[in-house]
């Protein structure tokens, strides 16, 4: 599944649906990307954009371990499978 959160960048998903999903998937079925260099989004630079993913991450009413998921527990431990 991709999704974007602002309306800007495609099919934005709120962010209460996120926080569901996350609920009924688990956190480790989400990998966060930024799709850097090409995640800029006017008037931000790409680094503010970055900035602005993560602080919305962080401020979702999850657990920290499923905030790490999200951020990179999932990707390391896929990566650890190969």
């Amino acid at each position: 599944m991709t999704f974007v959160f602002r309306e800007s960048g495609g099919k934005p998903i709120t962010l209460g649906d996120l926080v569901l999903l996350i609920d009924l998937l688990g956190s480790d079925r989400f990998i966060y990307g930024a799709d850097w260099p090409w995640a800029y989004e006017y008037p931000y630079s790409t680094v503010d954009s970055i900035r602005n993913d993560l602080k919305t991450i962080g401020d979702l009413p999850i657990s920290e371990e499923e905030k790490n998921n999200i951020l990179g527990g999932t990707l390391e431990r896929l990566i650890r499978l190969e």
